[in-house]
């Protein structure tokens, strides 16, 4: 792995390492990457060997946990792709032309445990495992769709993808924590509420979300209707009454038309990056910041995608009754369309045409959430600059992260 950058005053600063070097392994392991790196930098005592000038040098390490080696690399991690062929894939529905990496189907247990993917286990070996288990690499997000090995087959186009429940069992024998996904798929999952209960002695929690269709889908999927929603969610609310750790997605409640439970209710949020929760979470943070201020002032406008307008409206009303006034434009997904709504699919094209005919002139702001643009980058998946739409729109435009402190921080 090549040395980026030193952080000042680390272990790696004290052994004169510089950027240019280059990490060779661990222990003498040969290989190596950013997991190995993240646990070696939790230990005590080890021997890290580097490339220096063309010479390798093994340094033996004796430091506390808590300190951090200091090594910064270079971003060219090789991520490991999926090898299924899923008919409910999203990167499978996108429009054509559109940038080389929205069509990366990451299935990397690595990026699981650091970034909370969820992954398939279809593609992992022995040594996968026993790397897992070793390192304790936890928790893990899963993708189950099914613990019937024939439809999950079927929903994952991979006939060769073996039982999970063994492999599941197998690893929470051995400490992994593991929170498992179902994709929704009307008329071939229908056994969901079965697979909850057989998942349930392996793993922490489970989630169903409903599957999403752009209208360049071509797989023949039934979208999810109104009271296909409705029926989730009370066979999930009655799986809660009898103990089970299942959670329906926010937008099975908003397909339903039905009011989301309480905060409370979603124990310590821990599918929240899988949509279970994020509108509870985020109403709270903007309640309780909230509380803490007499007046607000000024004239806002938040621009969001279908799925989120109803909570900005009450975001918007609770601003108002404090002195504010804070407008909400919904931006519907015409770049993708289906019956896809939420505001990280909205896109740059999508704005302007939401935005035609208003006048944003007054406006002392208008905020979008981070979620629609790229990482590190101001561009959206239609690939239009955040430039071009503050020009197109006729306003700079403020990007809030995606909660209620940071929004209502934009507002003070």
């Amino acid at each position: 792995m090549n040395i980026l950058h030193i952080t000042p005053n680390s272990v790696a600063e004290e052994l004169d390492i510089k950027a240019g070097d280059k990490l060779i392994g661990f222990d003498g392991k040969d290989k190596v990457d950013f997991i190995d790196y993240q646990y070696y930098s939790s230990q005590e005592e080890f021997v890290m060997s580097i490339q220096q000038d063309g010479d390798i040098v093994d340094f033996e390490i004796v430091k506390s946990v808590e300190e951090d080696l200091g090594l910064e690399f270079e971003d060219n991690i090789a991520i490991k792709q999926c090898r299924n062929k899923c008919a409910f894939c999203f990167i499978d529905q996108n429009p054509p032309n559109v940038r080389k990496s929205l069509h990366i189907k990451d299935d990397d247990y690595r990026m699981s445990v650091v970034s909370g993917n969820f992954i398939t286990l279809t593609n992992l070996k022995e040594e996968d495992y026993t790397r897992i288990i070793s390192y304790g690499l936890s928790p893990l997000y899963v993708s189950v769709h099914s613990t019937d090995t024939a439809t999950r087959q079927k929903l994952l186009g991979n006939l060769k993808a073996k039982p999970v429940l063994p492999i599941l069992e197998m690893l929470h024998a051995h400490g992994i924590v593991i929170h498992a996904q179902i994709v929704y798929c009307p008329t071939i999952n229908e056994d969901y509420v079965k697979s909850i209960k057989e998942l349930s002695p392996f793993v922490k929690s489970t989630a169903i979300v409903p599957l999403g269709l752009t209208k360049y889908s071509k797989n023949g999927l039934v979208p999810v209707t109104k009271d296909m929603s409705i029926k989730v969610v009370q066979d999930i609310e009655e799986l809660q009454k009898q103990g089970y750790k299942a959670y329906c997605g926010d937008e099975f409640y908003f397909k339903a038309e039905l009011e989301l439970p309480d905060y409370e209710s979603y124990d310590d949020f821990e599918q929240i990056s899988n949509g279970v929760g994020i509108v509870r979470q985020f109403d709270r943070e903007f309640d309780e910041q909230l509380a803490e201020v007499d007046k607000l002032k000024g004239k806002y406008t938040i621009i969001t995608g279908t799925l989120a307008t109803d909570l900005m409206k009450g975001i918007a009303s609770k601003c108002n009754a404090k002195g504010a006034t804070v407008q909400v434009i919904t931006a519907k997904s015409l770049f993708f369309g289906g019956d896809v709504s939420c505001a990280g699919l909205v896109t740059g094209g999508d704005i302007i045409s939401a935005c035609q005919g208003i006048d944003l002139s007054t406006q002392d702001k208008v905020i979008i959430p981070k979620t629609m643009l790229k990482e590190f980058e101001d561009i959206f998946l239609d690939d239009m600059l955040l430039s071009q739409v503050e020009q197109a729109i006729g306003h700079a435009i403020t990007v809030s992260a995606v909660d209620g402190v940071a929004l209502l921080e934009h507002m003070m």
